[in-house]
C-alpha cells in the first residue's frame, strides 16, 4: 500500500507519527480532499433528479474552506504556546484525518433511526481521529488542543451570527412565515382588503 494511504488507515486507528512525517508532494494531499469533497455526494445523488454539478461544486468549496479554516487557525494556536516545538505544515495531517467521511455514503443502507446515531456517531469519531492527530503529532497536550477547537467553533458561530444579520439586513433571507409583507406594513387594514 502506498505511503500516503497507509497513514490515512493508521490515523484512522489513532496511530499518529511525528507531523514532520506527513510531508508529500503538494498534490497528493491537494488530490485527496478533492476526491473526499466530490466521491461521498456524487454517491449519495447517484440516480437523483439533483442538481449535481452545483451540489458538487458546494460541497467541493465547502469542504475546501473547512480544511483551509482549521489548518490555518490551528498552525496558529499551536504556535501561540510558548512551550511549542510545531515545525512544518498542517495541511497534510488535517486531510488524511478527515479521510473517515468516506464512509458517510455507506450510511445510506442502514434503517432511518439507526441512520441518524450513526451519522452522529461518525461525526464525533472524525473530530476525535483529528484533535488525537493535532495533539499526538505535534506534542501538545489534548486538553490545549480541545481547548483551541472550543475557540474556534466559537469563532464559527460567531461569523455564522454576524454573516445572517448581515445577509437578513440586505434583504437576502426569506420572512418567516407568518410575518407581515413589508410593502403592506403600517397601511390600513381596509387598504390591504382592497386589493384584488
Amino acid at each position: 500500500m502506498p505511503p500516503f494511504f497507509q497513514d490515512a488507515l493508521d490515523l484512522a486507528r489513532f496511530r499518529v507519527k511525528a507531523l514532520e512525517h506527513y510531508a508529500y508532494d503538494w498534490w497528493l494531499p491537494v488530490l485527496w480532499l478533492s476526491f473526499l469533497a466530490v466521491v461521498p455526494p456524487l454517491l449519495a445523488l447517484a440516480g437523483s433528479d439533483a442538481p449535481i454539478a452545483m451540489l458538487l461544486t458546494l460541497s467541493l468549496a465547502l469542504t475546501w474552506v473547512t480544511v483551509l479554516m482549521l489548518t490555518f487557525f490551528f498552525g496558529w494556536w499551536l504556535k501561540r504556546d510558548p512551550a511549542s516545538k510545531v515545525r512544518g505544515s498542517l495541511f497534510p495531517l488535517v486531510v488524511l484525518a478527515s479521510s473517515g467521511q468516506l464512509l458517510g455514503p455507506l450510511l445510506a443502507l442502514l434503517p432511518g433511526g439507526l441512520r441518524t446515531l450513526a451519522h452522529i456517531a461518525l461525526l464525533v469519531y472524525q473530530f476525535w481521529v483529528l484533535a488525537t492527530a493535532l495533539s499526538r503529532a505535534t506534542g501538545m497536550s489534548s486538553r490545549y488542543v480541545l481547548k483551541g477547537f472550543l475557540h474556534y467553533f466559537a469563532a464559527w458561530l460567531i461569523v455564522g451570527v454576524v454573516l445572517s444579520v448581515i445577509a437578513g439586513m440586505l434583504g437576502l433571507l426569506p420572512a418567516p412565515p407568518g410575518q407581515a409583507d413589508p410593502a403592506k406594513a403600517g397601511r390600513p387594514l381596509t387598504q390591504v382588503q382592497e386589493q384584488p
